[in-house]
């Protein structure tokens, strides 16, 4: 399976690679059917909903374009390295389509285009789905002219929409009676300290419904990530990198909450690797064999890949990052995001 920031999975689709993906999230309220970049938001547009990082791509074009069904389901894919100043690529692009084209929904190509050459994105995709069937699927590039198309089942890094994939894992165990939602996390998870450090008292209080709600006491804008300091834990625990989840969460363990637990909501990249971490423990299987197994398979998706930090292990047919920033490709321990 692939993935990207701070993610574990990314798709190009379900069944056939083409289907949307079906899956749970937080006891079962939300269905979200496609993955797509972490600052991704859902968006509805009078009876159209609209899941995607690109604020400003649908305005009324959606309803010129479509009859506007309760049951349209507009799924973006736009993805580089970054949201924002994603692209380093300075030599003159070239713009191509692939995918069959559709004459009566052509607004929604233009408009990609419009999005992509305007912020300089290399790689895009979009699909449509109306009454639970695929009508249009899409892959875009503005690059040049020697690289490779994107294609409409070429695969991306999803960031944090992986935690979903996760979600959807832990209620499972719930619904197998594996696993209670007001269950300490200390209680599961048995990993120590760091040599003369002791845990917050408030740790203890941390369940397994905190994790999934970002409610778990962890503050990154009060503190830091734990998941972009490998070379600091490294050289505190006086490991080799790459570290371990068992590494962080040690680490971790020796530092303070920002709040009580279920006191505020803070997003937190640590709790979700705890939550792979539960899963692990619970069933004795390791995160990526358990999800396939009773998250993906049973809905008959085989498409998604486990991503790598490095570019020389990105999967075939996986879109390439780019971005003026840096930080694309090892700058982090992907494997280590849930």
């Amino acid at each position: 399976m692939i993935t990207g920031g701070n993610s574990t999975f990314a798709s190009s689709g379900g069944k056939g690679n083409l289907i949307p993906f079906y899956g749970l999230f937080q006891n079962r309220a939300l269905w979200t059917r496609f993955f797509i970049m972490e600052s991704a938001k859902q968006y509805t547009l009078k009876k159209v909903t609209c899941i995607a990082n690109l604020k400003h791509i649908y305005q009324c074009r959606v309803a010129q374009a479509l009859r506007l069904y309760s049951d349209i389901f507009i799924l973006p894919l736009v993805l580089c390295a970054v949201v924002t100043g994603c692209s380093s690529l300075t030599r003159p692009r070239v713009w191509r389509e692939t995918g069959p084209a559709v004459c009566e929904l052509s607004v929604f190509d233009q408009t990609m285009l419009d999005f992509m050459v305007s912020r300089k994105v290399s790689a895009g995709a979009l699909a449509i789905t109306h009454k639970s069937r695929l009508v249009f699927a899409r892959g875009y590039t503005w690059a040049r002219a020697n690289s490779a198309a994107t294609q409409p089942i070429s695969l991306f890094r999803i960031a944090s929409l992986s935690k979903p994939v996760t979600s959807a894992a832990v209620l499972k165990l719930v619904e197998d009676g594996k696993l209670r939602l007001d269950e300490k996390v200390v209680d599961i998870l048995g990993f120590g300290c760091p040599e003369g450090q002791y845990p917050d008292p408030n740790l203890k209080e941390v369940t397994i419904l905190h994790l999934l709600q970002h409610l778990g006491g962890w503050d990154r804008n009060e503190s830091f990530d734990p998941m972009f300091h490998d070379k600091t834990i490294s050289q505190i625990l006086d490991v080799s990198l790459p570290i371990s989840h068992a590494d962080i969460i040690t680490f971790m363990n020796g530092q303070p909450l920002q709040h009580k637990p279920g006191a505020k909501y803070a997003y937190s990249n640590y709790g979700y690797c705890l939550l792979g971490r539960v899963i692990e423990r619970r069933t004795g299987m390791g995160y990526e064999d358990y999800v396939k197994k009773k998250v993906l398979l049973p809905l008959g998706i085989t498409g998604m890949k486990l991503g790598c930090s490095k570019l020389e292990d990105r999967m075939p047919g996986e879109v390439t990052y780019e971005s003026n920033r840096g930080g694309v490709y090892g700058a982090f321990n992907l494997e280590n995001m849930d």
